[in-house]
Order: structure tokens, then C-alpha cells, then sequence
């Protein structure tokens, strides 16, 4: 399964990420529960203004599904909150990665999001507007939005649409084939490339390999 490809193939680096996960997937449902209301959804655990602040943008993004959605409604209005969903993880899994002794930060990524969404890639030859790109860096970076995206930069793709009808996968789908070409194209050396479907509150992790692409079950 598509969680089983993104493990850690260093068994010290397995355990600190299936435990980060859990950690972290606790504090989220806390949250999104409280409505970001409550003071203590981190326990004993102080959040940070940044984590406030990435928490105030990505809960509306949850609350989607009990909307209907109309004509009027634009995906570009979810970018902030996926944005800030990505940097929210990030800060917390460097966080914890720097709590944890028995953590080595050796060998060990973030994921972070570039700050253009819907935007050309610097060295596209193409039209296509990618909605929301994210880079790999060391667990030590700053956690900040990155500049400067382009193909031969891009580690995932998120594809984001408002409504969540099939025609909204399908068109959601389509766009990551083609630019998970281009990445292809500009860094010759990728075995595979991850995407992120984003429909509505519905997630779909996807991986694009030279012969075949693989899909999560709906994550909600």
C-alpha cells in the first residue's frame, strides 16, 4: 500500500516516524474536535505561535463537506489551508524530532511547500499551473514556505478541487499524469513521483512509477 512505500527503511527512523504519526494524528482529531478552541488540545506540550497560527488557517479547510458546494465556490480559496496543514506537520514533526534524545536527525526529511500556488514552474516549457508544489530538506531547515519552484525542485504535487464529484477526481487525476511527466522530464534520475489529490476534505496519496500508479484508499 501507498503508507507502506512512504516507510522508513531505517528500522530507528520507523519507529520514531510510526510514533510521530500517531502523536501527531492525535493532535490533529484534538483540534479539529475543539475547533481550535480549546487551550489545552497539546497536554502538557506548549504550542508555538506558528502552530496557532497554522491551526487558525487550516481548520476551515475541515469544516468543507458541510457546505454545499455552488458554481461560485473557487479551489483557490483551499491553498492557504493546505499550506498551512504542510507546515503545521512539519513544525510539529521538527519539534518532536528535537524533544526526542533518542532522535537522529541524520538521514531525516521535511516536507515543505513552495510559497506560488496555481503557478507556472520557473523552467516549464508548458502552460499547465501547478497548484501546490513541495520540496524535500534537511530535519534541520527552517520551516518556512520555499522559493522557487520548478520541475527539476518538485519532490510531490498536490491537486486540489472544491467539490468532490467523480469529475472532480477524474480532472484532479488527469492534471497530476501530466505534470508527474514533466517531473520525470527534468530529473532524469526519479524512480517515482508522489501526488496528493485533494477533493473537498477527501485526501488521495498517489504514486507514479514508470509503469504504474498506485492511489490510498479516501482519507476524509
Amino acid at each position: 500500500c501507498i503508507a507502506d512505500q512512504a516507510q522508513p527503511r531505517n528500522n530507528r527512523h520507523l519507529s520514531l516516524a510510526q510514533t510521530f504519526t500517531e502523536r501527531i494524528s492525535e493532535s490533529i482529531e484534538k483540534h479539529i474536535a475543539s475547533e481550535g478552541e480549546s487551550d489545552d488540545v497539546f497536554g502538557k506540550e506548549s504550542p508555538t505561535n506558528e502552530l496557532n497560527e497554522h491551526v487558525k488557517t487550516f481548520l476551515p479547510w475541515t469544516q468543507l463537506t458541510r457546505q454545499k458546494v455552488s458554481a461560485a465556490d473557487n479551489e483557490k480559496a483551499m491553498y492557504p489551508m493546505i499550506l498551512a496543514f504542510v507546515m503545521f506537520v512539519a513544525q510539529e514533526i521538527q519539534n518532536r524530532m528535537l524533544a526526542d534524545t533518542a532522535a537522529a536527525l541524520d538521514g531525516c526529511r521535511l516536507i515543505l511547500p513552495f510559497k506560488k500556488t496555481d503557478t507556472r514552474p520557473n523552467n516549464s516549457d508548458s502552460a499547465e499551473r501547478v497548484d501546490i508544489g513541495l520540496c524535500c530538506m534537511g530535519a534541520n531547515s527552517s520551516i518556512e514556505m520555499q522559493d522557487e519552484m520548478g520541475y527539476n525542485s518538485l519532490f510531490a504535487l498536490i491537486e486540489a478541487k472544491r467539490g468532490r464529484t467523480e469529475a472532480d477526481f477524474a480532472s484532479a487525476y488527469a492534471q497530476l499524469f501530466t505534470y508527474s511527466e514533466k517531473i520525470y522530464f527534468y530529473q532524469i534520475d526519479r524512480r517515482f513521483v508522489w501526488g496528493i489529490v485533494c477533493c473537498g476534505t477527501i485526501v488521495n496519496a498517489c504514486l507514479f512509477s514508470n509503469y504504474n500508479v498506485h492511489a490510498s484508499p479516501d482519507m476524509d
